[in-house]
């Protein structure tokens, strides 16, 4: 049984190193409460912490209510710890999700012109759009904390699991293309209540980032509507 729990917690401590960090000699506890009350329902160890990000924020929601988790203590819960859970559960996803062989720029703009606005874009299983109230990227990847909300973009390159922070603006956009809506009315949604500015503007940036996700290989297939 003891093995069992190093194994754990030592799974765990790989994949939510910054709440580990965060934690500090609390971890440790954390770990046995949370695996008592969630129980795995896979062998595989790497799904272990796919609930740990709902489960702190739970304790957090009871610690509101006056409950103490006695695995805490005297300690408070720390500001960041859910938000990072959830980024960093993020990044295990984008590494673990299928692979797909991703489409080329190329592929992208040899789109009809007159097509463009009613194209849709699938991308990666490992493609994952977080928005955040706090600094939380710059703490998990730089190690410091700024102020200020972040929208945090996941993926995975070839072998490498990628997170980084985007525009509030690209992030609106790529949100509503990956809900399934085409280009045209993702623009739309954007832009709409910026007048012909934001639309210029939004459409300055929009080559850019198309270039970007298809060179990160985010991107799976191009759909056009047919007449």
């Amino acid at each position: 049984r003891d093995m069992i729990a190093i194994r754990f917690r030592d799974s765990l401590l790989e994949d939510f190193p910054v709440v580990a960090e965060l934690l500090s000699k609390r971890f440790d506890a954390a770990v046995a409460a949370y695996c008592l009350e969630r129980p795995s329902r896979s062998w595989a160890l790497e799904l272990l912490g796919q609930e740990l990000p709902q489960w702190l924020a739970d304790q957090r929601i009871a610690i509101g209510a006056g409950e103490d988790p006695d695995w805490l203590g005297d300690e408070p819960l720390p500001v960041l710890v859910v938000d990072v859970a959830r980024l960093e559960w993020a990044r295990v996803q984008a590494h673990l999700a299928p692979r797909k062989q991703a489409v080329s720029g190329q592929a992208l703009a040899a789109v009809p012109a007159q097509e463009v606005g009613s194209m849709r874009l699938e991308f990666a299983p490992s493609v994952q759009l977080l928005r955040f109230d706090q600094p939380v990227h710059h703490l998990v990847a730089l190690g410091d904390a700024r102020v200020g909300r972040e929208s945090v973009l996941v993926y995975r390159h070839g072998l490498q699991t990628q997170s980084r922070v985007i525009s509030a603006t690209e992030a609106d956009l790529l949100g509503a293309l990956m809900a399934g809506k085409s280009l045209a009315e993702g623009l739309e949604e954007c832009t709409r209540n910026g007048g012909e500015t934001a639309v210029e503007a939004l459409s300055q940036q929009l080559a850019g980032w198309t270039q970007r996700w298809t060179a990160d290989a985010m991107v799976v297939a191009v759909h056009v509507a047919t007449q």
